[in-house]
């Protein structure tokens, strides 16, 4: 008996077990899809509450200092803002539109100077042999690097791709929901027959009942003659 009290909760805690992973799993699936969705912009860097993420597709930042980065790797990024471009100093890893190449851009600050209308930035590329970049307001700085993850742009890169994005995020979350939904619909007829059972025993109820009040009558007419 009390084995099978042991399975019982076993089983239980095995359930709710499931399903948080279930949900948490949509919630990262879901976050996903809102980050990808939301930065579809050529100028937009994808972000969740200031940090954000991008895939390297090219060589420029190859070198060897501590924070230099290659092609296809994943680097991690603070979101800017007026006050924070303020603090920016040479040698910090910048994101910024490159107007050269009608995309996103990240290097290395090697000079900041002042100009009549604010402070300028000069950034070039860890690359041996990689040119300056022309100077550029610091209002055009969008985030800051952070850090690095080795080759994970590459999977970045396919997330983002339509292709990508119907297999790793439209794919599992439809398939997870009609998983649930079958569970629904196993959970529903499990509970039809369950009250169909219980309307079944009240009937019998109702004719036993029915039965032993006849019998009763009998009786009682046998006791009259």
């Amino acid at each position: 008996m009390e084995q099978v009290k042991d399975n019982s909760q076993l089983k239980r805690i095995l359930k709710i077990v499931l399903t948080v992973i279930y949900y948490v799993f949509i919630v990262v699936l879901l976050t996903f899809s809102i980050i990808t969705i939301a930065s579809r912009g050529e100028r937009q860097i994808p972000n969740l509450f200031g940090r954000g993420y991008l895939a390297i597709v090219s060589d420029s930042m190859s070198g060897d200092q501590e924070d230099s980065f290659d092609q296809g790797d994943l680097i991690y990024v603070r979101i800017l803002n007026d006050k924070t471009r303020q603090e920016l100093k040479v040698g910090d890893v910048v994101t910024f539109y490159d107007y050269s190449i009608q995309a996103l851009n990240t290097h290395r600050i090697v000079e900041i100077y002042d100009t009549l209308t604010g402070k300028s930035v000069i950034t070039q590329g860890d690359k041996v042999g990689a040119p300056r970049d022309p100077a550029r307001p610091i209002e055009d700085i969008l985030a800051v690097h952070t850090g690095t993850k080795k080759g994970g742009g590459k999977f970045i890169l396919f997330l983002h791709s339509k292709t990508g994005f119907g297999v790793l995020i439209v794919l599992p979350v439809f398939i997870l929901f009609a998983i649930q939904g079958f569970r629904f619909y196993v959970l529903l007829k499990e509970n039809k027959k369950s009250e169909q059972a219980i309307d079944l025993e009240a009937e019998r109820e109702k004719i036993r009942a029915q039965i032993l009040q006849e019998m009763a009558e009998e009786e009682n007419k046998k006791d009259d003659n």
